[in-house]
């Protein structure tokens, strides 16, 4: 079948893409590369070669708003030449005739409500700015819903920090020497492509941080995350050797903390306080469960609990049963303590004061502690600064559920009252003592 062009001429490095893309594609690309029309113009072609009928392609921001304003004028310009199509503004849907009889559908979505993809079946698919989102998009939803189809996706953005979008560039650089994988990996930064001219690169590299100007230029994974809140001290941690192994002790009670969502996750920390150390021994997080999915979760791991702390709406009622959370998980068997409420700020700079004295388990917690990497400020593009308030993203649950724990340490006895928990351990490391 004949490739419809869209009247996109695509540049060099993306006829490169385009040339030697296989199924899975890990795409980092600096600012201003063209990675988004490139991805318009591919979702459009694969839309119409596509031998399956009714072909379905997502496109995937961070957030619905943030799609909106990204894409959705591009796809719109673009399908411009097609006769017959039919846009929803509202569910960001395209729908285009083909000379088959059938329809290409196009879906623009949000990764910050995965249940709105869950039961697609997708040909195709794009997520865009990987590196703001959930790993569970992919891994739970997206993957899964490529299968029946043998559908494609491509995985881009530039570079922010250490997370998801990172682990999957290694993962697809690794295979890329198997001519059988199905997986590869490109890296585009601005000094080798050529598309911003070097005049331009000269006046940013004066203009910016050495940090942002290697993470968004030149594609560097290991510069500093711009506006990060503890990336700073979790550095630290790592070079100190605090996030390690840090096995259950059944000597010691496990607390937990944790961050409340309906829609959004939930997530949930496992800590054991041991002199004045603590151990983040475990990590949990799931979405669109009820809480009674969670005590299970609780009675199925091998803990001894004390407490269980929520942050302070866990008292509000449900307007459709009258009845608060906090006494649904009480009727549930656990026993609960409520944190105060207190500013944000404060309660950040409460988390930035325990910080050093947890040792994390790299393995159980991994999916937690990228959160507490990648939780950032909010960027004001008009001011060209950095907010005192948190972007709200994927990694917001692991972090709010840790600032859960930060601020009611006090609440369970830990300030002034120390001698009340163990102070021996079954478990003796010198690097704990």
């Amino acid at each position: 079948m004949a490739i419809i062009e869209v009247g996109l001429k695509l540049r060099t490095h993306q006829q490169y893409l385009s040339a030697f893309a296989r199924r899975f594609n890990v795409n980092v690309c600096h600012r201003r590369f063209g990675k988004t029309l490139y991805e318009v113009d591919k979702i459009l072609k694969k839309g119409f070669q596509n031998p399956l009928e009714n072909p379905q392609y997502v496109y995937v921001g961070p957030t619905f708003t943030q799609t909106k304003r990204v894409v959705w004028d591009v796809f719109k310009q673009l399908v411009k030449p097609f006769p017959s199509f039919e846009t929803n503004e509202s569910d960001l849907r395209i729908t285009i005739p083909r000379p088959q009889g059938d329809v290409l559908k196009i879906v623009l979505l949000g990764a910050e409500n995965p249940n709105s993809i869950r039961g697609m079946y997708i040909d195709g698919c794009v997520l865009d700015e990987a590196q703001e989102q959930n790993p569970e998009v992919w891994t739970k939803v997206i993957r899964p819903a490529l299968s029946d189809r043998n559908g494609w996706a491509d995985i881009i953005g530039t570079p922010k920090g250490a997370g998801f979008f990172h682990d999957m560039y290694l993962y697809a650089k690794a295979r890329m020497e198997d001519p059988d994988s199905e997986w590869a990996a490109f890296l585009f930064s601005a000094d080798k492509t050529g598309i911003i001219p070097e005049k331009e690169l000269k006046a940013m590299r004066e203009e910016m941080t050495p940090d942002a100007y290697a993470q968004e230029l030149l594609c560097d994974f290991t510069a500093a995350l711009q506006g990060a809140f503890y990336a700073k001290t979790l550095a630290k941690l790592q070079e100190k050797n605090q996030i390690t192994k840090v096995p259950y002790d059944p000597a010691i009670p496990v607390y937990t903390a944790w961050d409340l969502g309906m829609s959004d996750a939930t997530s949930i920390w496992f800590i054991q306080p041991f002199r004045d150390t603590y151990r983040v021994i475990d990590y949990y997080a799931n979405s669109g469960m009820g809480l009674d999915h969670y005590a299970k979760i609780l009675k199925e791991k091998p803990y001894a609990y004390d407490e269980h702390m929520f942050p302070h709406d866990v008292t509000v009622r449900e307007l459709g049963t009258g009845v608060s959370r906090i006494e649904t998980l009480r009727t549930l068997g656990l026993k609960v303590t409520v944190a105060p409420k207190q500013k944000l700020e404060d309660g950040i700079n409460a988390v930035r004061n325990v910080l050093p004295k947890c040792w994390f388990d790299s393995i159980a917690c991994e999916a937690g502690l990228k959160g507490l990497w990648n939780y950032q400020r909010s960027y004001d593009v008009k001011t060209d600064t950095w907010s005192n308030k948190p972007d709200h993203t994927w990694a917001s649950h692991p972090a709010d559920a840790f600032r859960t724990f930060a601020v009611c340490l006090r609440t369970i006895g830990r300030g002034d009252r120390t001698k009340d928990l163990p102070r021996k351990s079954n478990y003796q490391y010198n690097v704990l003592d």
